[in-house]
């Protein structure tokens, strides 16, 4: 119950609350009731009310419940005006005065029962550290001295400890060490704590604990400069929580869902246009107008990507391992415009509605470059966190064909990282601007 379980139990708080508003109101219908209590339980996710933390706090929670109260409030009431009912705004406004104050008391005595059921049983969720100097040692102590917090220390990740040190747990390793210390201990958090090992480790470690399903707990640097907000604090002690990874979330199904729509209204719409192209293609490049060719998508998986064909290789290994054609003196007038245009994407709509790709996300790459660039670039497989798409960040910023691989791959990854549902829609209607104004 230390991170996502607080989740659900807060949930369950406020479900509790609204039952016990419900049961004490008589004046408003129960469909106006229901949408009030709807309305309130969505503004209190949009105040982040509904999320992971170490320390559950009525106090620390009271401005945002009100605020989000007051918001869902002036919602309901003006949706009851405009259906012509204005006659209940005053029993709403009461409903919402008695949820406050139910909200309140339920959570401020379910807090309090989850903190005793925490120190009755200590440990309830194994934690790794990855750092064993000063900070990581801290930590390991009030963890094991505060068991309101949920969390004990298993063990510890680390190449430079000092002999001399005690710790509250053994070291298991290395960052290397980190999947099998996951596996072997039922670690369910990871702590972050200034390990001694370069950041590119580091980063990976970090994202091999979320692959294994692990919360991520980092200690920041410069910690006393740290403000209240979305920091969490163990003993006084700052504690940034990692964001879940974006396929992790529950967002992430509307953006399957946002690309299934519209590749089929794509489809469709654009059909004449995908149909003339094909007939231009076949004119100029004979047989054959799609070009089939492997790419790398979600989790470094292969699949078969569509294009219209542009230009004719001479061979599967030039097709392969041919960087760019830009510029190529093969490539005709239709090809050259296609290719311009971008027009030569549109059949990866079927990538997309098979699953193969989103509409947006990091360009698939060839199996032989990216090879190739994991050897140059130690992030470069990073990208590979989401679906790759038709268009992207990269691209909106006008990283695309031949153009530096390490400037697209920060792009890329920066997107996997700050993913989110209005990211995909910004990314979008930049992708139509550019294509109207031919850039």
């Amino acid at each position: 119950m230390a991170g996502r379980g607080a989740v659900v139990a807060t949930f369950g708080l406020d479900l509790v609350a609204f039952l016990a508003a419900g049961l004490g109101v008589l004046a408003v219908p129960l469909p106006w009731e229901i949408a009030l209590f709807a309305t309130v339980a969505a503004a209190f996710a949009v105040a982040r009310l509904y999320r992971p933390r170490l320390a559950l706090s009525l106090l620390d929670d009271l401005p945002a419940l009100l605020a989000g109260l007051g918001v869902a409030t002036s919602v309901t009431v003006t949706a009851a005006v405009l259906a012509g009912r204005p006659e209940l705004a005053r029993g709403l406004v009461g409903t919402a005065l008695l949820l406050a104050a139910a909200v309140a008391v339920v959570r401020g005595v379910g807090y309090h029962a989850i903190r005793k059921v925490r120190a009755r049983r200590p440990g309830a969720c194994a934690a790794l550290v990855l750092g064993a100097a000063e900070v990581g040692r801290r930590l390991g102590k009030v963890f094991g001295e505060h068991p309101e917090y949920g969390l004990r220390v298993v063990g510890y990740l680390d190449a430079g400890l000092p002999p001399d040190q005690p710790l509250p747990a053994p070291v298991l390793g290395d960052l290397r060490a980190l999947s099998r210390a996951v596996a072997e201990n039922g670690v369910s958090v990871v702590v972050v704590a200034f390990p001694d090992s370069d950041d590119v480790d580091v980063v990976e470690a970090i994202r091999t604990g979320e692959l294994l399903g692990c919360e991520v707990l980092m200690a920041p640097r410069l910690a006393e400069l740290h403000a209240p907000g979305r920091v969490e604090t163990a003993w006084g002690m700052p504690l940034v929580r990692r964001e879940r990874p974006a396929p992790q979330r529950p967002a992430w199904k509307l953006k399957r869902a946002l690309d299934v729509v519209c590749a089929s209204a794509a489809l469709v719409v654009l059909a004449p246009a995908m149909l003339v192209t094909a007939l231009a293609v076949r004119l100029e490049t004979g047989p054959g107008v799609l070009f089939r060719q492997e790419r790398v998508g979600l989790g470094g998986r292969c699949f078969t990507v569509f294009k219209f064909r542009s230009l004719r290789p001479s061979d599967d290994q030039e097709s392969q391992t041919l960087w760019s054609i830009d510029g190529d003196p093969r490539i005709g007038p239709v090809g050259r415009f296609i290719r311009r245009t971008g027009v030569d994407e549109l059949p990866q709509l079927l990538n997309v509605l098979r699953g193969d790709m989103s509409l947006v996300g990091p360009r698939p790459e060839r199996p032989f470059f990216v090879e190739r660039f994991r050897q140059t670039y130690p992030a470069y497989m990073a990208r590979h966190r989401v679906a790759a798409g038709i268009t992207g960040l990269a691209a909106v910023n006008g990283l695309r064909g031949d153009t530096s691989v390490e400037e697209r791959m920060h792009f890329d990854n920066a997107y996997a990282e700050s993913w989110s549902f209005w990211l995909d829609v910004r990314i979008m209607l930049r992708t139509v601007t550019a294509v109207f104004r031919r850039q």
